[in-house]
Order: C-alpha cells, then sequence, then structure tokens
C-alpha cells in the first residue's frame, strides 16, 4: 500500500546498490526524514560539481558529528578557500590541551571585526602569548588602533607581583612616542632604569619637563659617588623650604660667561642670614678670590669682621691703596681698639706718616709718650701746647681750657693778649689767652714765644718759666733775646 515500507537491498548479502547513472539528470530524494546508516568502511559523497547541504525550513540545524573521538576535517591543503558564513559562528573545544584549539596558516592569518558591534575578545584562564618569530628585517608586531575618535588602547593587570606588566626588548630599544599628554602614574614606588645612557627629552613648542614629588616627597638626583649634571641655556631652583648643596668633594658654582654675574642673596628681608662658613682647619679656610678685579662689600648696617688669631689686610701692587673711610659727621667715627690689656700695642710702620685733623687731635697716654726721629721733630701752625693730666703726676697742670699749659710757637704775625679783646670767651678756647684780635701786641712776626701765662693783667703774668741746668746763649750780643718777667 502507499504507507508500506520500501526496501532496496536489505538482505545481508555484500553487494553494491547503484540508484541512477552517470548520465541522469538528478537523482531527487524527499521524505519527512532521511536517515543513511553507513558501516565500518566509511560514507563518500563525491560529486564532480558544487555539493549544496541546506535546511529549507524551521531555521533547522545541520550537524555533522564524528563518533566519539574521531576528527572533523573540512578541505585540504590544495583547496582554495574554506569559507564559513553564519550571523554568528561558535568554536568550542571541551578538550583541556594546551592547543585545544590550534589555527595553523602557512602565510598569513587575519581576523577582522567590521561592524557596529565589531569587537575581538581573546580570554584565556592560564598563561598566553602572542609571538611573530621572524626570520627577516622589518617584520613587525603592530597593535593600534585607528581612526580619529575618542578611543584607547588599554593594557592593564590585575596581577599582584611586582612585574604585573612587563615591557621588555632583549636586542633592540624601545621608542615610546605620543602626539599629546603622556601620563605615567604608579600608586607605589616607579623605578626606571637603564644599563646605558638615559634621555628625556621633549622635542617641540619649547616644551617643559617637570619632575614633582606628592606633599614633603623628595626628590632626589643622582646618587653618591656618581655624577650629576644639569644643564640649561637658564637654570632657576626654587625652595619653600630648606635648599642644600651638600658635596663629598671639591665642589665649584661658577658662570663661564663674560659679563654675566653670579649672585648668591638671601632675599627675604627680616631677621635673615647669609652665611658662609667652613669648617677647614688651613689658613685659607675661607677664600675670596678675584683673580681679574676688584672685591666691592655693600651694607646697610653694620660691617663686622671677628678673628680668633691675626687679621690682614694686605695689598701686593706698587700703587695700592688701603683705605678705611667714615661718613660719620659727629662723635667717634673710626675706632682703632689695642687695648685688650696694658701690654696691648698699636703699631703703626710707614714710610710716610701723614695724619690730617680738621679739628683738635688728642694723643692720651697713661704715661708718657714719645717722639722720636732721626731728623727734627716740626710743629706746623699753632705751635705747641704742653700739659699733663690733672693730678698725675702730683702738681702738674693739667692740658684743659681752664688751666693755660706751656705755649711754644713762632708768631706769623702780630699775637694779642685776650683781654683787651676776648675773641672767645676766657677759659674756652684752646688758643686762650693768646686769641685777642686788637690792643696791646704781645708777641710780633716771627718772634719766638714760650710762654707760662695763666692770665693777662697788663702788667705781669702769673707762673714762671724755670731753666733747670746749663743754658747756654751763644750770640753775645742777645740783641734778639726779650726777657718781659721773672727768669730763673
Amino acid at each position: 500500500s502507499d504507507t508500506s515500507d520500501i526496501n532496496i537491498g536489505t538482505s545481508d548479502s555484500a553487494r553494491t546498490i547503484t540508484v541512477g547513472h552517470d548520465t541522469s539528470a538528478k537523482v531527487d530524494i524527499n521524505a519527512v526524514e532521511v536517515d543513511i546508516d553507513v558501516g565500518a568502511t566509511g560514507f563518500t559523497v563525491n560529486s564532480a560539481g558544487a555539493i549544496d547541504i541546506t535546511t529549507s525550513a524551521g531555521n533547522t540545524d545541520i550537524t555533522i558529528d564524528p563518533h566519539g573521538s574521531g576528527t572533523l576535517q573540512l578541505g585540504s591543503a590544495d583547496n582554495t578557500k574554506v569559507d564559513i558564513d553564519a550571523l554568528k559562528i561558535d568554536i568550542d573545544a571541551a578538550s583541556t590541551a594546551a592547543d585545544a584549539v590550534s589555527i595553523v596558516s602557512a602565510g598569513g592569518v587575519d581576523i577582522t571585526a567590521d561592524g557596529n558591534n565589531g569587537s575581538v575578545n581573546i580570554n584565556a584562564k592560564e598563561a598566553s602569548n602572542f609571538t611573530v618569530n621572524t626570520d627577516a628585517a622589518e617584520e613587525d608586531l603592530t597593535i593600534a588602533l585607528t581612526g580619529g575618535t575618542d578611543s584607547s588602547i588599554h593594557i592593564s593587570s590585575t596581577g599582584t607581583g611586582t612585574d604585573a606588566i612587563t615591557m621588555s626588548t632583549s636586542a633592540g630599544g624601545m621608542d615610546i612616542t605620543s602626539a599629546g599628554v603622556m601620563d605615567i602614574t604608579s600608586s607605589d614606588a616607579m623605578n626606571v632604569t637603564s644599563a646605558g645612557a638615559m634621555n628625556i627629552t621633549t622635542s617641540a613648542g619649547n616644551s617643559a619637563i617637570s619632575m614633582t614629588t606628592h606633599g614633603t616627597g623628595v626628590l632626589t638626583l643622582g646618587k653618591t659617588g656618581a655624577q650629576t649634571n644639569l644643564r640649561g641655556g637658564y637654570l632657576d631652583v626654587d625652595a619653600s623650604g630648606a635648599f642644600n648643596i651638600t658635596g663629598g668633594f671639591d665642589s665649584y658654582v661658577q658662570t663661564n660667561t663674560a659679563t654675566r654675574d653670579m649672585i648668591v642673596r638671601a632675599h627675604g628681608g627680616g631677621d635673615q642670614h647669609l652665611q658662609l662658613t667652613s669648617a677647614g682647619t688651613s689658613a685659607d679656610a675661607i677664600h675670596i678670590n678675584a683673580s681679574a678685579g676688584g672685591i666691592d662689600i655693600d651694607s646697610a648696617d653694620n660691617i663686622t669682621v671677628d678673628a680668633a688669631d691675626d687679621i690682614a689686610l694686605t695689598t701686593t701692587s706698587e700703587d695700592g691703596l688701603i683705605t678705611l673711610h667714615s661718613a660719620h659727621t659727629a662723635g667717634q667715627a673710626i675706632l682703632i681698639d689695642a687695648n685688650a690689656a696694658a701690654g696691648s700695642i698699636l703699631d703703626i710702620d710707614s714710610g710716610v706718616l701723614d695724619i690730617d685733623v680738621q679739628g683738635t687731635a688728642d694723643i692720651t697716654a697713661a704715661t708718657s709718650i714719645a717722639l722720636e726721629s732721626s731728623g727734627p721733630v716740626l710743629m706746623k701752625d699753632g705751635g705747641i701746647r704742653l700739659g699733663g693730666a690733672a693730678g698725675s703726676p702730683t702738681n702738674l697742670a693739667a692740658l684743659t681750657k681752664t688751666n693755660s699749659p706751656i705755649r711754644i710757637f713762632r708768631a706769623t704775625g702780630a699775637v694779642y693778649e685776650v683781654t683787651n679783646n676776648n675773641s672767645v670767651a676766657a677759659g674756652t678756647g684752646a688758643d686762650w689767652p693768646f686769641d685777642g684780635s686788637s690792643g696791646t701786641v704781645v708777641a710780633n712776626n716771627n718772634d719766638l714765644v714760650i710762654s707760662n701765662r695763666t692770665s693777662f693783667n697788663g702788667t705781669a703774668a702769673n707762673g714762671k718759666i724755670i731753666l733747670d741746668g746749663s743754658v747756654s746763649i751763644t750770640d753775645t750780643t742777645i740783641s734778639n733775646l726779650t726777657i718781659t718777667e721773672n727768669l730763673e
């Protein structure tokens, strides 16, 4: 009947069943289900033309499943191409072998995800590698992101080791170039190490290089025993706190360009100090040397030089001048103090000694003053005034304005007594009592005056001139000797 089975070659004898002929136009098998069972010798479908295996309804699947651990092989080495097209391609390998999925090509491998959701994801749970085993130059491995969008390449690691991400070259160099900002951030220590020279350079736009620590962190350049060079057209070091430069060997801070200055200054103001110190034990522990020019020291206030031992100011040129100058207008202007003890000596050695004083010059000694010369001792202008300190020695007249000391001078014009015309109040002038300007003439031009007067009363003078010892007057005429009072 129409529902009965049709059996072709169902007996158990070994034979070949042929359906159709080489000249047949088509063999068409239609059924609700087609079941082909083949024995151990296999199943071969051989076509001189294309083979099309298609399901035509119900979005039904096509399953090709080798038995057990059998291998599913598509194509052969001489096939032009194996083309797999689908809405989605899923390759699952149940094996746990290291090469459970293996893609081997005698040429290149091209994987392109070109749709709107065209991402490529490669995930692994074990150690993995992506390697190019080159055998010629310029066989590069490129990981690139193309397209002018705000997109990024991310290389990240959740590894906990110190080498969670490692980039290394065993024979060549490494070139990292950025068209924009390059940001390298580490939440822990960062080490950049090179077995050779290391250069950090900006190449355009007069761009700066900044190295900044967080908070109170320390920026360290170089190491002990190594040389650190800082070079630049301009070097600016700013520190809001302490600034220390320490060297274990001979050290220099210098400028090498003519007309360029070096300034070391404490510029903040207030109770601020600029200190230049040395713990050296040699005679030149601090050496300031201007090898071609001078040294100029300016101070808005005091300058103090203290030494535990000698201080020497020396010039070595034939015209070298040492000047101590004070602009003080009243009172003590320059003090030379060699009075630490009674035996302290102030020694002035000079080829010529010239002392100019606009006012009074006072030299006071606790004992005696000696003037020694191989030639004459000259006292100019106002002559000599001699006196002592009050009460020392006993009964020696003091050199004061109210006690006229001995006067020895040569008159250069008419000398008048003070009582006839007081030019200065009595007892207050250094020339008193010979400071009158008119009246009785005491001495005339070229007269030698030796006086012990304490006053003028018109007839007599207080005090005598006593010549103790032999006195010889060689001019027998004695016409030029005038004795106005007692001579003993």
